[in-house]
């Protein structure tokens, strides 16, 4: 709690220095990271695979608390 307090106080509290980060072109960034980023496909299958898994286990709870409710259990 106290990081999100400082962070929101230094947030309200920041004026950037526009002139002086114009003047100085060696805050500039040079260099162009290159990486792997992974299919979008990946994302959407997991996405799928999660929700039929939650699909599975409450369709499994519902018919589990049914069975127990009928028979008298608690």
């Amino acid at each position: 709690m106290t990081t999100f307090a400082v962070g929101y106080v230094k947030t309200l509290n920041y004026k950037p220095d526009w002139e002086a980060v114009w003047t100085n072109v060696e805050n500039l960034q040079s260099e162009v990271a290159f990486g792997y980023a992974p299919s979008s496909y990946l994302y959407v299958g997991s996405f799928l695979v999660t929700v039929l898994a939650c699909g599975i286990i409450l369709k499994r709870h519902e018919k589990f608390s049914s069975n127990s409710s009928e028979t008298g259990g608690s």
